[in-house]
C-alpha cells in the first residue's frame, strides 16, 4: 500500500513538472462566441491561447462581405500562461443585419500590430439580428383518458413565456444547455468518443471511473503522440501538449 501511494505521488509530481517544464510558443488555439448576436445586447466570445510572457490580445468582429469593417475592436494584455480569456461586449446597433461576420483574434508582443502577430484564429459564420421574436408555445398538455358525459373535466397545460425559448447556452458554443455535452465547457463539434455522454473536452476520466487520477494520467501518457478519440480531448486529430493543459484542469476532479 505504502508503496503504491510512493508511485502514484511520483507520477502526480512527474505530472506537475511535465507541465511546468513544457517550452510553449505564442497561439492561439480558438475563438468562439454566439452565432446570432443581437443588437444592443451584450455578447462573449472566449479566447484559448498561449502564452510564452507577457503579449497582448486584440479581438474583432469583421464583416465578411460587402465592405470589411470592424464592428467591435478590444485590445488587452494577458500574462505568459494557457489560458482561457472570456472578453465581453455589447453588439453595436449599427451593425447591418443583411451582412456575414468573423470573431477573429490575434496575439502579438505589447504594443504590435496584426503584422507581429505570433497566432491568430477566427470563427465564420456570425450573423446579427434586430432582436429575438418570443414565441408563446404550449409545452405539454394532459387531459383524462375517459370522460363521463354531464361531468366536469380539466385539462391541464403549460404555456412557454421564457422569452429565451429555453435557449440558454452557458459556455456561448452554439449548443443550448439542454441538448450539450459540455455545459461549461466550449465544443461546438459535440464529439463524445466513448459515448458516455460527456464530451472529449470536458472528460479527462478515460477508464470511466468516476474520478480524474493518476490512472488517466497513465493512458494519456500511453496514448501521447497517438490519434487515440479518446485521450484527444480537443479532437484535432493527435494526442498532444494541448490534451495534456485540457487534463490538468480537470485533474483531481
Amino acid at each position: 500500500m505504502k508503496k503504491l501511494l510512493i508511485t502514484q505521488l511520483s507520477l502526480l509530481l512527474l505530472l506537475t513538472t511535465t507541465i511546468f517544464a513544457i517550452h510553449f510558443d505564442d497561439d492561439v488555439f480558438s475563438i468562439k462566441g454566439p452565432t446570432t448576436l443581437i443588437k444592443g445586447e451584450e455578447a462573449t466570445v472566449t479566447v484559448d491561447y498561449v502564452a510564452s510572457q507577457t503579449r497582448d490580445l486584440a479581438v474583432y468582429l469583421k464583416t465578411t462581405t460587402g465592405k470589411k469593417k470592424n464592428y467591435f475592436y478590444k485590445r488587452i494584455t494577458v500574462n505568459a500562461g494557457d489560458e482561457l480569456e472570456n472578453i465581453t461586449f455589447t453588439v453595436p446597433n449599427n451593425a447591418p443585419t443583411n451582412a456575414t461576420y468573423k470573431y477573429g483574434v490575434y496575439i502579438a508582443p505589447v504594443g504590435g500590430k496584426y503584422s507581429t502577430n505570433l497566432g491568430k484564429a477566427y470563427q465564420q459564420g456570425v450573423k446579427v439580428n434586430d432582436d429575438i421574436a418570443v414565441t408563446d408555445t404550449i409545452k405539454t398538455i394532459t387531459d383524462p383518458a375517459t370522460l363521463t358525459k354531464g361531468e366536469e373535466a380539466t385539462v391541464n397545460f403549460f404555456i412557454n413565456t421564457d422569452p429565451n425559448n429555453g435557449s440558454v447556452d452557458t459556455d456561448n458554443d452554439g449548443v443550448y444547455d439542454y441538448e450539450d455535452n459540455c455545459i461549461d465547457v466550449q465544443n461546438a463539434n459535440q464529439i463524445d468518443a466513448d459515448n458516455d455522454g460527456l464530451g472529449n473536452m470536458c472528460d479527462a476520466d478515460f477508464n470511466n471511473d468516476g474520478n480524474v487520477n493518476v490512472a488517466d494520467l497513465k493512458i494519456l501518457k500511453g496514448a501521447f503522440g497517438t490519434n487515440d478519440l479518446i485521450v484527444d480531448m480537443d479532437s484535432n486529430g493527435i494526442v498532444s501538449f494541448h490534451d495534456l493543459i485540457l487534463f490538468k484542469a480537470q485533474f483531481g476532479k
